[in-house]
């Protein structure tokens, strides 16, 4: 068997029992980040330093999709798109995240910026009392509380 074969047939292998594979490595590479976090960490840094722009282009696109998911789950038959009823808009630099209780403030005092609420969200399995809003029903939402405070009709 040939050199080039034998990287083929490798590498063939490994696209097959790559789960298996992984799985048997974790602990080992758990091991060794233990070991040598300090060198990890430096490397990572140096990589970002030298990278500076794909490193920011690769976050921004995460963290859009990010907030897409996020938005997309609490729109109305989970599509991006405003709960309000009769609400068309769909651009997700005009959409947020509401609290349907308006317990917001409660919220934001437990995290320290907005963006945290969104992974809050995927990360705790979307949980309930969110939606997604359009930025003037949002405002419309909270001139409505307001004035119900008040006794304004």
């Amino acid at each position: 068997m040939t050199k080039e074969e034998q990287n083929k047939y490798h590498r063939k292998y490994y696209q097959d029992h790559k789960k298996h594979i992984n799985e048997q490595r974790k602990p080992l590479r758990a091991k060794q980040y233990k070991l040598r976090r300090d060198y990890f960490l430096k490397k990572a840094k140096k990589y970002r330093l030298r990278h500076k722009k794909e490193v920011k282009k690769s976050n921004e696109r995460w963290r859009w999709q990010f907030k897409l998911d996020v938005l997309s789950h609490y729109g109305p038959q989970g599509k991006l798109q405003c709960s309000w009823p009769d609400c068309e808009v769909i651009d997700i630099d005009m959409l947020t995240l509401d609290h349907i209780n308006n317990d917001g403030c409660k919220d934001r005092k437990n995290k320290k910026a907005s963006t945290q609420t969104y992974f809050y969200c995927k990360n705790a399995g979307y949980p309930l009392g969110y939606q997604t809003l359009c930025s003037n029903h949002n405002l419309k939402k909270e001139i409505l509380r307001k004035r119900e405070l008040r006794g304004d009709e």
